[in-house]
């Protein structure tokens, strides 16, 4: 369940790190994005993944890297990680 490699976009099973149970997954490319991240902006691609595991990701366009990631909370609120400064150069 590491989002921290892209690589993930490209599976459809997952395993979860707490109990070591396979994760069913749908992968769908929602496009380039740009975000803004340590007052730089960014050019991401963005993907949802759904199933057993639920996020949305983005990844920088250039380097690969996870910038950011959104999800529901178990009462329903958004939560988001966010980088906070981009060292992409």
């Amino acid at each position: 369940g590491s989002l921290w490699n892209q690589v993930v976009v490209q599976r459809h099973e997952l395993l979860d790190p707490v109990d070591g149970t396979v994760m069913k997954t749908k992968v769908a490319f929602l496009g380039e994005e740009p975000l803004s991240i340590g007052g730089q902006t960014v050019q991401t691609r963005k993907y949802r993944l759904s199933g057993d595991y639920s996020r949305d990701l983005w990844y920088d366009a250039r380097t690969g890297s996870l910038v950011r990631v959104q999800f529901k909370g178990p009462d329903g609120s958004e939560l988001a990680y966010v980088l906070k400064n981009s060292t992409i150069n």
